[in-house]
């Protein structure tokens, strides 16, 4: 596959089929960086339609533990070129992705319900520790209260936390946290 535009499109898997895609793979190799040393962290800023939410879907794809063998949407790019030590990461990590894409409200009250209803979605996307016997019963009582939502404002505070607490217990492997439009509710309440 050639060198092509991004048609517009956020989810990477729907870019990869447009007629318009430019392969932004090396950017796997940079957070990488994070994977071989102590860096635990990794912030990419970029312009306003720089493409940074179809590079954060990109990461998800490449780094996320499915049953789905996603190295279909690598081998043609320049990630799989990179060596064996890249291409066993693929698909190698529970990963947590958060997008605050669509927390546009004008009062922070609608906000933070908003919030909170995107990470209980991403909780709900890891379902299987829902039901999962290796949780001690404080993290059992935390789960069932999250899907009901009635945790309070301050242990939503931990949420992300122990979310991946629970997912590195659960797969007994580091997780990888995305987390995309971070200032949108800020920029817009």
């Amino acid at each position: 596959m050639g060198s092509y535009l991004n048609p517009g499109s956020d989810l990477f898997e729907m870019a990869l089929r447009s007629q318009i895609f430019v392969d932004k793979s090396g950017l796997i190799e940079k957070t990488n960086h994070c994977v071989r040393t102590l860096q635990r962290y990794m912030c990419v800023s970029r312009p306003r339609r720089f493409g940074k939410t179809l590079a954060v879907d990109m990461l998800k794809v490449f780094f996320e533990k499915t049953d789905e063998d996603n190295s279909v949407y690598f081998r043609d790019k320049k990630i799989w070129d990179c060596g064996e030590f890249y291409r066993k990461q693929q698909g190698a990590y529970p990963v947590i992705y958060i997008t605050f894409k669509d927390v546009k409200f004008d009062n922070w009250k609608d906000s933070l319900e908003a919030i909170r209803l995107v990470i209980r979605d991403e909780y709900m996307r890891h379902a299987d520790i829902l039901s999962w016997d290796g949780l001690d019963v404080v993290e059992k009582d935390y789960l069932d209260r999250m899907q009901k939502g009635t945790l309070s404002n301050v242990e939503y505070t931990r949420a992300l936390l122990n979310l991946s607490r629970m997912l590195e217990k659960y797969h007994n492997k580091k997780i990888v946290v995305l987390i995309d439009e971070y200032d949108t509710p800020f920029i817009e309440a």
